[in-house]
């Protein structure tokens, strides 16, 4: 099937598949075409052998000379690589046996919050995450999220010294901690230091901050975290005085409707994910006749995870959604600002959710995203406690809350009142909004310190 130039003739390869029906697969269009070199090509079992005989003596002898002398250098290792010696241990750890796994229990953190985990281990190196069927949060399950934490522990771009004057693309010189501290404390010293952290959930953690603004107390406090609560905060307080954070149960709850709230997803309910979908999956098992599933509305912009799961979805638009929270409020009998209908959505529609949240009071719970607006979090908090649904408020889990953000550290370091930056882990040239120039920032501020693996 091949036309005079020797190549492949598609209109014959067509004429010969013609009439012809049926699953069929091939690798390449050679095999279609079922040439006598594709033939012979087939039944070689060394079909590239023929270049070997292009090979004359002298680049033979070439070849060999070489492999010879390479293998000799296999003897001369350590001339280039430093030696290492393996020995037993002298007084072995304590329940360490080589080939047999050692579990202990630790915590990952996601945005301030810890899910508890066991970790395998092999000679002491972490194998595999799995979770704690004994921590609140977790109850035996992992997020994809804490699942990929143990590769952080073997990535070969993680920081393994401490280096000086790196620029993008390239490493820098390898210094000490030593020398990092002889040159940071004066630079402390001269004042203008700015902290930026992430969210900070562990207590030790924030009491050591506390005590670095005690010594050094004109140092300033900045904190951003990609999926932060800070919008849901805000909103609660506006409702209730004070800033809190709501944490549901899913399990006492038997209508649910949900603002772009996805809380099925670790970004979306970091560290109560995994709570929630097991709490969310035991409503939805009946057995035989015995029980009721409960009901899920979604109102929401783009498919989630909660919208995929629900009996009734609808897309709005991600302006629409403070209105449509406006009329559930109104229609339940919430004191609400008043909105207008948004275009796709039937007023019938949302009268029967709001007649199915009225009749499940005690058990009907109203979910908002943490990216919401607090306008839209503090409306939710009124739906909900006229609801009496079941959800509780806490103080926040961020050491950090209250604390300026991104905005105003750009702000204040092109201001020229930041001489010194201490960026505690995270990636915020990589996760802030597009709008805030953090980079642009950092480069304009002396001196700027990274601590973290990567």
């Amino acid at each position: 099937m091949t036309n005079e130039n020797g190549r492949l003739d598609l209109e014959a390869a067509r004429e010969s598949l013609r009439g012809k029906s049926g699953r069929a697969y091939w690798r390449s269009l050679e095999e279609v075409a079922d040439t006598p070199a594709f033939q012979r090509w087939v039944d070689d079992e060394f079909p590239n052998r023929s270049t070997l005989l292009q090979l004359n003596r002298r680049d033979m002898l070439k070849f060999m000379g070489a492999s010879m002398a390479l293998a000799g250098l296999s003897g001369c290792r350590s001339v280039f690589l430093p030696q290492e010696r393996v020995v037993p241990y002298v007084k072995a750890p304590e329940e360490l046996v080589p080939g047999v796994p050692l579990f202990y229990a630790t915590s990952v953190e996601l945005s301030g919050y810890g899910t508890g985990v066991l970790v395998e281990q092999h000679e002491g190196r972490p194998t595999k995450l799995e979770g704690n069927p004994d921590h609140p949060a977790s109850l035996g399950a992992l997020d994809y999220f804490s699942q990929a934490e143990l590769l952080n522990m073997y990535d070969p771009e993680r920081l393994a010294d401490v280096s000086v004057k790196g620029i993008s693309g390239q490493e820098g010189d390898i210094s000490s901690w030593e020398q990092f501290t002889r040159e940071i404390l004066p630079l402390l010293a001269e004042g203008g230091v700015a902290v930026l952290t992430g969210a900070v959930g562990s207590p030790t953690l924030a009491a050591q901050y506390l005590a670095f603004q005690a010594k050094y107390p004109e140092a300033r406090f900045y904190s951003y975290e990609p999926f932060s609560k800070a919008n849901e905060r805000s909103g609660l307080q506006a409702a209730f005085g004070r800033p809190l954070e709501a944490v549901y149960d899913f399990s006492a709850a038997d209508v649910i409707v949900s603002i772009d709230g996805d809380f099925l997803s670790p970004a979306h309910a970091p560290g109560a994910s995994l709570r929630y979908s097991r709490d969310f999956a035991s409503k939805r098992k009946v057995q035989g006749t015995a029980g009721t599933m409960h009901r899920v509305y979604s109102f929401e912009p783009a498919p989630t995870l909660v919208g995929t799961m629900a009996d009734h979805r609808w897309p709005v638009k991600p302006g629409d959604l403070a209105a449509v929270v406006a009329l559930l409020g109104a229609a339940v009998g919430a004191s609400v600002p008043t909105a207008e209908l948004p275009a796709g959505i039937d007023q019938s529609h949302l009268a029967a959710v709001a007649d199915d949240l009225r009749t499940n009071v005690g058990s009907a719970i109203v979910v908002a995203g943490p990216h919401l607006s607090a306008d839209i979090h503090a409306m939710v908090a009124a739906i909900n406690g006229l609801l009496r649904a079941p959800v509780r408020y806490i103080p926040p889990v961020d050491q950090m809350a209250g604390r300026p953000g991104l905005s105003q550290l750009v702000n204040d370091a092109k201001a020229g009142e930041i001489k010194s930056l201490l960026v505690m882990g995270g990636n915020p040239v990589l996760t802030a909004p597009s709008d805030i120039d953090i980079a642009g920032a950092m480069q304009s501020i002396p001196t700027t310190v990274y601590f973290g693996m990567e």
